[in-house]
């Protein structure tokens, strides 16, 4: 983990090298008092409405769509391969200028949406840690809070929840908005309809699901072809910009290769499916 970190922060500085910041962090502060408000004002800035979030194809499109988005803050997300989830869910460094989310590959999209916003609440109130979005209190608390109602506004959720009890209501909301169960619980809760108690049972729950999950996946994993986790790890801003800088001719394909960690075949790959995505969005 502490190399994936030392690596991230390379790669800050090389892109930072190359092209200086790509986007400007929201001019907003997260605090306790703040949470709605700050998540409300972030989520206009996304530009990415409640129906735009439902039009996502699966969650794997909306864990990619709203990483775009955090990248438009100036924001480098990164991931890992190869770590357990159990070790970390998500850290931020915060810097001035071009901070730093990186994610564990490792766990469920569904959660690592949630882990996105979560880090990016510690970076809104200019904090940095590795972080487990289970727990409910001092800074944990608020930056679930804040990931919560940013995924989940108020008015669209008690809308779709209607008259339905909400612990039953769980996976049709979690289906409905391409998030985890935790953070529709953790939103119902702010909303007061469902207690402390409630709560705690049901992140309990969902941890349990998880864990069982990926103990199933185990016997019969997925893999991914190696230039779309390349790219993934990397990051679509951080490649796009190196990839930018080789075509200026300010490095060379071999500059390249190195800085992205793959031989120039892979490199191609990556560009065409960078290509590939921004016709599709």
């Amino acid at each position: 983990m502490i190399s994936e970190l030392r690596k991230a922060r390379d790669r800050r500085a090389r892109l930072l090298d190359l092209s200086g910041p790509t986007g400007r962090m929201p001019d907003v502060r997260l605090s306790r008092d703040s949470v709605e408000a700050t998540a409300n004002a972030v989520r206009d800035l996304s530009g990415i409405t409640v129906d735009d979030q439902r039009r996502f194809r699966d969650v794997r499109a909306a864990l990619n769509g709203w990483i775009t988005a955090v990248e438009g803050f100036g924001i480098m997300v990164s991931q890992t391969s190869g770590i357990p989830a159990t070790e970390f869910l998500g850290m931020s460094v915060y810097f001035e200028t071009q901070s730093l989310i990186l994610l564990n590959g490792s766990d469920e999209p569904q959660r690592r949406i949630f882990t996105l916003f979560h880090e990016l609440g510690h970076l809104l109130s200019h904090t940095s840690g590795i972080c487990d979005v289970y727990t409910q209190s001092g800074t944990e608390s608020v930056c679930n809070s804040f990931a919560a109602a940013f995924l989940l506004p108020r008015e669209a959720l008690l809308t779709a929840l209607g008259n339905s009890e909400p612990a039953q209501a769980l996976d049709r909301l979690s289906t409905r908005f391409r998030v985890s169960q935790s953070a529709v619980a953790v939103q119902l809760h702010a909303c007061e309809m469902m207690s402390s108690n409630q709560l705690g049972r049901q992140l309990a729950i969902a941890r349990a699901k998880s864990e069982e999950k990926k103990e199933t996946q185990k016997s019969s994993p997925g893999f991914a072809p190696a230039h779309i986790l390349k790219l993934r790890n990397l990051g679509e801003t951080y490649v796009s910009v190196v990839l930018e800088a080789m075509h200026s001719g300010s490095i060379s394909p071999v500059d390249a290769s190195y800085f992205l960690e793959a031989k120039l075949p892979t490199v191609d790959k990556m560009e065409l499916e960078i290509e590939r995505r921004a016709v599709g969005r």
